[in-house]
């Protein structure tokens, strides 16, 4: 029998969680904000600094996988504090002047430390709610991000424009230091344990599947699919978006940082409602399939239309608007795909999973920055080059939406999982002693 939760320490957690994914995409963010005042300090072409947005992505797939193994063993506090000291470690010395390849090294490193994050904090956020309620805590979990965007945001862009762009990596250094002995003092592993199906009396473990059976499922396969596509446009509003905002668009360095706030906002804002209207479907017997699995991917694939309409239309209002709602439908999928991920996976898996899933999913940060890096090098103009771009990252976003639709159905491969695992459990059962 599973140990009481008490909702207040639960709710902490979310917090937690919420601060330390803040940081981590904060730390992501800030090379796009200093986007103009690299390239021209370090002579950057397009494609070199496309190559710098996704140099960041290296490791960042391998290390999320090897340390989700770990993360199945030891305690997830002690792992995500381990990484936040990777953090500050790769920020602080960016405070000094430096030149392309030192600057490249950091963010190598920083990848690979930011890797497991997402990975890791969902396995630590899930052992303290049921399945059935973790889709609205990863939501609120995303405020902390969006929250850190829009905070930071133009807090960073001013310290670029009034110091330099030093100074604001400085700046997030300290923030992580001051961070970690927060982390280490008030988070806590929580008590519930997932299986997919309950080990019988008298066995010497819980029967589990492969790792290799956990990753091919159909379910698992949409759920990257669809993540792949969110954190493609992701990684480009991290990298190119404050850039888009001003050479593609006209806007001054201070309102493209509060647009790209305001994306981060409203998609803070929307994720939990997401979530939370995600549990009442479940709630009123709605299948998984339709109140996570559907949902999520037709918003993906909305965003994926209005991002490419967007690319085609003339600068001006509604060209913002189609932006702004477009990025926000492609990002919806987060909390509700780790939910549905921990339907199909043990808690004895599922940390490895979890980063196995987002190490798949990350691989589109390695590619988008690059590729709109070498659509800007071959445009006559920033504008031709960022409207074919956005073209490509539309259609992009709309094919893994269609394919999560497609492919996404958790109790059909939860149900498949538990007879791979349950026939060999009962055959041993029967076997004369």
């Amino acid at each position: 029998m599973q140990n009481p939760v008490s909702p207040a320490k639960a709710w902490l957690m979310v917090a937690l969680c919420g601060v330390m994914m803040g940081l981590n995409y904060a730390d992501k963010g800030i090379l796009g904000f200093a986007a103009q005042p690299i390239m021209q300090e370090l002579k950057l072409s397009p494609v070199e600094f496309g190559y710098l947005g996704s140099s960041f992505f290296t490791l960042f797939a391998i290390s999320g996988i090897a340390v989700g193994f770990l993360a199945d063993r030891w305690p997830s506090k002690h792992v995500m504090t381990i990484m936040a000291v990777g953090w500050a470690a790769c920020l602080l010395p960016v405070a000094i002047p430096i030149g392309f390849t030192t600057l490249l090294a950091t963010r190598v490193l920083l990848g690979a430390t930011q890797g497991p994050a997402t990975g890791v904090t969902h396995h630590f956020l899930f052992k303290w709610f049921p399945q059935e309620n973790r889709a609205f805590p990863a939501g609120v979990v995303h405020i902390g991000i969006t929250g850190a965007i829009f905070l930071s945001a133009p807090a960073l862009t001013w310290i670029i424009h009034t110091y330099d762009w030093h100074m604001a990596f400085l700046a997030l250094g300290i923030v992580a230091v001051a961070v970690i002995p927060l982390w280490m003092w008030l988070a806590e592993e929580g008590p519930i344990t997932d299986h997919i199906v309950d080990a019988k009396p008298g066995a010497v473990e819980e029967p589990l599947p492969s790792y290799w059976r956990l990753m091919t499922t159909p379910t698992m396969l949409g759920l990257i699919a669809t993540n792949f596509v969110l954190y493609w446009d992701l990684s480009l509003i991290v990298a190119w978006l404050p850039s888009y905002f001003t050479k593609g668009m006209g806007f001054t360095p201070a309102n493209a940082a509060w647009l790209v706030s305001l994306i981060w906002m409203t998609s803070g804002i929307c994720s939990p409602l997401v979530g939370f209207s995600s549990q009442k479907l479940l709630k009123r017997g709605i299948p998984s399939r339709w109140a996570r699995g559907l949902y999520g991917s037709l918003s993906t694939a909305l965003g994926g239309i209005l991002i490419a309409v967007m690319a085609i239309q003339p600068v001006g209002l509604a060209k913002t608007a189609l932006l702004l709602v477009g990025y926000v439908l492609s990002q919806n999928t987060a909390p509700l795909n780790f939910a549905m991920l921990s339907e199909i996976t043990p808690s004895k898996r599922r940390g490895a999973v979890i980063t196995m899933y987002t190490a798949l999913l990350t691989t589109a940060g390695f590619i988008a920055p690059a590729a709109m890096g070498y659509s800007l090098q071959a445009a006559a103009t920033p504008a031709e080059g960022f409207r074919e771009g956005f073209v490509i990252v539309g259609i992009v976003t709309l094919i893994g939406g269609l394919l999560g639709v497609w492919l996404i159905n958790p109790k059909a491969d939860r149900e498949r999982l538990a007879r791979s695992v349950a026939e060999p459990v009962l055959v041993a059962a029967k076997a004369p002693a």
